[in-house]
């Protein structure tokens, strides 16, 4: 019960934050954070994932970006946005992010406009995400249980480790 209620927390803190900087400087935002999957997220990996998807934020809307902030807490690391950028353009490149690139089945972004309100998928046509071992739908797995944890541990390390191979560069 009580990691529950401290995931409630943690989640209310992010949402809290990204509210007041949205009123106080009236952009939208976004919110990247790496799905824990029942997987512990404070970790190298969680870390290392956040801040490939940091990269690649910062070159994509790089003089877009009005804030930044990049919080490491108990319960994985956050990043936090805000853009001068609209914000269905916005939400249209995360969504690409998520499905296209190595890491970004691995993360969540959630995009706010000024009015606060959450810029959804289904808000441009795109169903839902599908789970990450089998073709049903992510919340479906998740809620039934399907895949235990060491199984989808193994399938996000094996990922992860492709990445890290595809990208790395050795300087002559």
């Amino acid at each position: 019960m009580y990691e529950l209620e401290k995931t409630v927390t943690l989640v209310e803190d992010k949402l809290n934050c990204i509210r007041i900087l949205i009123r106080r400087y009236n952009l939208p935002g976004l919110i990247v954070k790496v799905n824990d999957y029942g997987v512990k997220n404070n970790n190298t990996m969680s870390d290392n994932i956040i801040m490939n998807i940091n990269k690649i934020l910062l070159s994509v809307f790089n003089y877009k970006i009005y804030l930044k902030l990049l919080k490491f807490t108990s319960d994985g690391p956050i990043l936090i946005m805000l853009l001068e950028e609209d914000p269905e353009v916005i939400k249209k490149i995360c969504i690409d992010i998520e499905g296209k690139h190595l890491l970004g089945e691995f993360i969540d972004i959630e995009v706010y406009d000024v009015y606060l309100k959450a810029l959804k998928r289904s808000d441009f046509g795109i169903d839902r995400r599908g789970c990450l071992i089998c073709a049903s739908h992510e919340h479906t797995c998740l809620e039934a249980g399907k895949h235990s944890r060491i199984e989808i541990n193994q399938y996000i390390r094996s990922k992860y480790e492709t990445f890290i191979k595809s990208s790395y560069v050795i300087n002559q």
